[in-house]
């Protein structure tokens, strides 16, 4: 596969040479790139590496058996790899060490006993591992990977100059919006792409190299179907096997709105489906949003596991899961409204994570707000905790929104006051009520008595209030309050 230049990248380089530096340990769902980041990274990083995979090779696992001595691991392992491992220069990567507890055990032997030697593992479905054996606490640090967001997508199809020019928000400096009409188009034409292939590394490579959805479409069909063949390592007996198999192609219909399990599940028992949902989130094929209260940090301290939303993986792979063609986004004008808003909120959520927007929000958590008084019906897309304070986020899509959820958020909790933000986003449309870029949605930010910034997939030249046919999609947020 073709080198991709991943956000990970980053983070390996700065634990390559961090003096407390400890084996690494890369979780994420399977084909992510998982492999491929580390391998591509060894290859300029290291003058060597030992890649140890127990999947492909399972008379590794033997060597880790009779001990968890790394003296005599690493003289059993150049063996068996006909390599040389030297501290310093060499990068041992235990691949697929989900596959091999005692792999995962050792890691914290090499850590005390051998610091200088650079160690990564990385593994699918590691979380159901850890269950048995456990990660040694204090012992190995982590790392997390997704499929491309949008800013990587936009590197990855050679157009990382229109990257830099996305509009970003920080603390000390505030809002950088630089974008021109054509810089607007080309990014709107990107995200068209994005929102049909996804982010799957291998999806990715296949629309980039032969310009045709119906091959990426093929590759994200083969993705799917490994995943439900995956289910029956971590899902025990056929009814639940089979009841993970229904949520997991059915899910995508239930972005944007509160999940029952009843509805979820059609007939299929609560309790099942909701182990299903435990089961599909621990593998990574999906991430539950919890509804918290705003009243107070931390958020998961009022978070009910009864009262969530859910959105998947990754948007190209859930689409092909829920039997959706290409063609359907390829004839829609409006690419945010596209199957009731439900693309434009997978969106959002998957590149919070993605981005690492998530990371500093209590243990890479989304939160939602869903209103618990009855009659009375409110929701707020999602929730992060930034800087101590709340940071709402409120998609809309559409031709037509109000916010009249996230007023009611606002009116109900003073204590939100948030400074955060997040990057990454394609337009600006107004900002502390001064016009830069206005869409349909300047007199919903007009009427608030606050300041907000409304980013869009797509803006209206300066000054035009009002554009008939223009996509949109709106993500509303207060600053500096």
């Amino acid at each position: 596969m073709p080198k991709i230049t991943r956000s990970i990248d980053r983070t390996l380089k700065a634990w390559r040479d961090s003096p407390r530096r400890k084996p690494l340990v890369i979780r994420g769902a399977r084909q992510v790139g998982k492999s491929t980041a580390v391998q591509t990274f060894a290859a300029q990083a290291f003058a060597s590496v030992v890649t140890i995979n127990f999947e492909r090779r399972r008379d590794y696992r033997e060597v880790f058996e009779p001990d968890l001595n790394p003296k005599r691991i690493l003289a059993e392992l150049e063996i068996k790899a006909r390599a040389t491992i030297k501290a310093g220069s060499t990068l041992l990567f235990l691949d697929e060490i989900q596959d091999c507890p005692a792999a995962i055990a050792s890691l914290r032997y090499f850590y005390e006993e051998m610091p200088e030697l650079h160690v990564i593992a990385a593994g699918s479905l590691l979380e159901f591992a850890l269950e048995e054996v456990g990660m040694p606490v204090g012992r190995v640090e982590f790392a997390w990977l997704y499929p491309l967001s949008f800013a990587e997508y936009l590197n990855a199809s050679g157009r990382a100059a229109l990257a830099e020019q996305l509009p970003t928000y920080d603390v000390e400096h505030g809002l950088s919006f630089r974008m021109t009409q054509v810089m607007v188009q080309e990014t709107y034409n990107a995200l068209h792409e994005y929102m049909i292939v996804g982010g799957m590394p291998e999806a990715v490579v296949t629309y980039l190299a032969t310009g045709s959805f119906a091959q990426s479409d093929d590759v994200l069909d083969q993705i799917a179907t490994s995943f439900l063949d995956d289910i029956h390592k971590y899902a025990r007996g056929d009814k639940q096997i089979a009841n993970v198999g229904l949520v997991l192609r059915r899910l995508f219909q239930f972005i944007g709105r509160e999940v029952t399990y009843s509805t979820l599940g059609e007939a299929d028992l609560g309790q099942r489906t909701a182990t299903s949902v435990s089961l599909l989130e621990k593998a990574m094929l999906c991430h539950r949003v919890r509804s918290a209260s705003p009243a107070s940090l931390p958020l998961a301290g009022s978070a009910a596991d009864k009262h969530f939303k859910c959105i998947l993986l990754d948007i190209g792979l859930a689409r092909r899961m829920a039997g959706i063609e290409s063609t359907a986004l390829l004839r829609g004008s409006d690419l945010m409204a596209a199957y009731e808003g439900r693309a434009a909120e997978q969106f959002v959520g998957q590149n919070l994570i993605a981005e690492g927007l998530a990371a500093g929000s209590e243990g890479r958590q989304l939160f939602c707000w869903i209103r618990p008084q009855k009659n009375a019906k409110a929701e707020v897309d999602y929730l992060l905790a930034r800087h101590g304070q709340v940071l709402p986020i409120e998609v809309k899509s559409g031709s037509t929104g109000r916010m009249r959820s996230l007023r009611v958020l606002m009116d109900e909790f003073a204590n939100v006051k948030t400074i955060g933000g997040f990057s990454n986003y394609p337009c600006l449309h107004a900002y502390e009520s001064r016009v830069l870029g206005i869409g349909r949605s300047f007199a919903a930010a007009k009427a608030y008595e606050r300041h907000v910034s409304i980013l869009s997939d797509r803006c209206t030249k300066p000054g035009q209030i009002h554009s008939a046919g223009a996509p949109s999609m709106w993500i509303l947020f207060s600053l500096n309050m």
